[in-house]
C-alpha cells in the first residue's frame, strides 16, 4: 500500500518479549467459546453424561484455533491497521513482531488447537468430527478474509456461521444431537451478534476505509435487522421450549422470560444508548450479562425433566 512501509520488528533478539505474542491471541475473545457450552444443559437433561475432559479440551482447542485466525488476520491486515488509531498498536502493525515470526506463531497456535480438537475424538470415539469442524472453521475464515469480508450482508452470514460451528462442536463434545429448531435459534442469535458488530462500527464513526463492507450498511437498516433477528430468535426459542420433551409442562417457559430480558437489554445498550460497543465488549464490560447468563443457565436446569 502506498505510503505504508513494512514494519521492522525483532531486529534485536535480546529484546524478545512474550507479551506481544500473547496479545496477538486476543484472549478476551475466547469468551465467544461460550457458544460451545450452550448444548450442555440440554445434554444433561436428556440423560447424557458429557466427559468434562473432552469438553475442556474441545473448548481450549477451538479457542486456540480462533487465536490462530486472529494472528493471520493481523498479518494480512497489517498495512491497513497502521492507518487506524487503535489497531495501529497491534503487535504486527506496530512492528513489535515481524510478519514472518507472527506467521510461525500463528501456525503453532493453530496446529496446537487442531491437535487438542483431535484428542476428544480419540478419547471418545463417538465424537471424531471435532477436528473436522476445526478444519471447516479455518477454511471458512480464509474465505472470509480474502473475499467475503468485503461483501455487505455476506460478511455477517459468514460470521454467524462461525458461531454455528461452535454450537455444532458443543453438540459433538457433549454427545447430543440438537434439534433443527435449536440450530435455527443459535444461528439467529449468532446473526444478531454479527449485525451488532457492524452496527457498533458505524456507531463509532467507522466507514468503508475501515471496513469496505460498511459501505453497504446504514444504522437504520441495521437497527431494524437487529430488532427482527432478536424477535425471530426469541420466537424460535419459545417454540423449542414449548414443544421439547426435555422441559416440564409447568415450567418450560421460565428460561424464555430471561431470554427476552437479555435480548431487550442487549438491544437497549447497542442501539438505544449507542455506546459503540461490539458484542464482546458488551459481555465483558456491561453488568447485566453477569447475572442474566447464569440466571438463564439456572432456570434451564430447574425447568427440565431429570
Amino acid at each position: 500500500m502506498t505510503g505504508v512501509s513494512e514494519p521492522q520488528a525483532d531486529s534485536d533478539s535480546r529484546s524478545f518479549s512474550l507479551g506481544p505474542y500473547i496479545g496477538l491471541m486476543r484472549l478476551t475473545h475466547w469468551i465467544k467459546s461460550l457458544f460451545i457450552l450452550l448444548p450442555l444443559p440440554f445434554a444433561m437433561a436428556s440423560g447424557g453424561d458429557p466427559d468434562p475432559i473432552n469438553l475442556t479440551l474441545g473448548i481450549l482447542g477451538f479457542s486456540l484455533l480462533s487465536s490462530g485466525v486472529y494472528i493471520f488476520n493481523d498479518i494480512h491486515d497489517r498495512h491497513n491497521d497502521q492507518l487506524h488509531p487503535s489497531k495501529s498498536q497491534r503487535a504486527v502493525a506496530a512492528g513489535l513482531i515481524s510478519p514472518g515470526r507472527a506467521s510461525i506463531w500463528g501456525a503453532f497456535v493453530s496446529l496446537s488447537g487442531l491437535a487438542l480438537l483431535s484428542i476428544p475424538g480419540l478419547l471418545s470415539p463417538f465424537a471424531p468430527e471435532t477436528w473436522l469442524l476445526g478444519g471447516a472453521y479455518l477454511a471458512g475464515n480464509i474465505l472470509y478474509t480474502v473475499w467475503a469480508r468485503s461483501k455487505p450482508w455476506l460478511d455477517v452470514l459468514f460470521l454467524a456461521s462461525f458461531f454455528l460451528v461452535r454450537l455444532t462442536l458443543g453438540c459433538s463434545l457433549v454427545l447430543v444431537k440438537a434439534s433443527g429448531m435449536l440450530y435455527v435459534t443459535g444461528f439467529l442469535l449468532a446473526l444478531n451478534l454479527a449485525l451488532g458488530k457492524r452496527y457498533s462500527e458505524l456507531a463509532r464513526g467507522y466507514g468503508p476505509d475501515y471496513r469496505p463492507s460498511l459501505a453497504g450498511y446504514s444504522r437504520s437498516v441495521l437497527a431494524r435487522s437487529l430488532a427482527l433477528t432478536m424477535a425471530a430468535c426469541w420466537i424460535t426459542y419459545l417454540w423449542y421450549c414449548m414443544n421439547s420433551d426435555l422441559f416440564k409442562s409447568e415450567s418450560w417457559w421460565w428460561s424464555v422470560i430471561v431470554v427476552a430480558f437479555g435480548l431487550i437489554l442487549y438491544f437497549r445498550e447497542l442501539v438505544v444508548h449507542e455506546r459503540g460497543r461490539d458484542p464482546v465488549e458488551v459481555v465483558l464490560k456491561s453488568i447485566w450479562p453477569r447475572w442474566i447468563i447464569p440466571l438463564w443457565v439456572l432456570l434451564v436446569i430447574l425447568s427440565m425433566n431429570w
